[in-house]
């Protein structure tokens, strides 16, 4: 059995929109969350070597005695090494300092003031190991002249490191490489909310726009789509019989019914006022 033609002018179902925005934006929030997490790990790996290079530069001198520095205006910081190695001789002392005293001369001639360091800061590698001891800032830019005194005149040999705060490079590093890989995650949840928010508000929106068709029409019943989106509807054409197609035999008839027979005879049914021995009643 055919279906018969949609009218003239007459389309199938419109496909179903795409759910907006794209599934792509799951990537991409994917994407800039690993992309923050890459950042962070290469930035504090970044900062971890400008420490080591830090740590290298430090001007290195031997005490008890005297040395003297080449420095720049600006903060600094006295480290005792007690894992060192100066002019290719190493150094391996105990971890507590010695009771040395110290004292440094600016470039005027002038005492430069020495403080303890507030906290406690120690760094490591496989050469070199120390902790900060005294800090100081350098008013101008010149030769110091640092001396160590041992005051009980038993202290050993010890390497003296000067530089800029080396806390300050590492805990840069840290933090800048926190910041910026949180800023990513934050921006990754933001695309993953504003994306799943928006994709279900689209979906609710399709579903009340296009409604699921449920069943399909039966066949035969000639429904189509009209160009303008309006459901078109058309009898159903008359179908031929298929060749070789003939009627059902008819059901025989009915028998008719016989006619009535004559009525009882002389010596059947009720019997008759002229038969002998019947009277009639009294």
């Amino acid at each position: 059995m055919g279906v018969p033609a949609a009218p003239p002018g007459a389309v199938g179902p419109r496909p179903r929109p795409r759910l907006r925005p794209s599934w792509v934006w799951y990537v991409v929030a994917g994407a800039v969350a690993l992309a923050g997490v890459g950042v962070s790990v290469v930035l504090i790996v970044l900062g971890a070597l400008r420490f080591v290079g830090e740590v290298d530069d430090l001007q290195r001198v031997v005490m008890p005695g005297r040395a003297t520095l080449e420095l720049d205006e600006g903060s600094y910081t006295i480290y005792y090494e007690y894992l060192s190695e100066v002019g290719g001789r190493p150094f391996d002392t105990p971890v507590v300092p010695p009771d040395l005293r110290f004292t440094l001369i600016g470039p005027d001639g002038t005492q430069v003031p020495l403080a303890l360091y507030d906290g406690s800061f120690t760094y490591s590698d496989a050469d070199r190991a120390g902790s900060a001891q005294l800090t100081f800032r350098a008013p101008t830019s010149g030769e110091y002249v640092l001396t160590g005194v041992d005051v009980t005149e038993r202290s050993p040999d010890v390497v003296i490191a000067v530089g800029p705060g080396l806390a300050g490079t590492l805990v840069r590093a840290v933090l800048v490489g926190l910041v910026v890989g949180a800023l990513c995650e934050v921006v990754a949840l933001v695309i993953l909310v504003v994306t799943v928010v928006r994709r279900s508000k689209s979906k609710r929106l399709l579903d009340a726009q296009h409604p699921p068709s449920g069943w399909p029409p039966p066949p035969g019943t000639g429904y189509g789509t009209w160009a303008g989106g309006q459901p078109a509807w058309a009898a159903p054409s008359p179908v031929a019989p298929p060749p070789g197609w003939s009627p059902p035999p008819s059901p025989p008839s009915p028998p008719s019914p016989s006619p009535p027979g004559p009525g009882p005879g002389p010596g059947t049914g009720a019997p008759s006022p002229d038969d002998p021995g019947w009277a009639a009643p009294r």
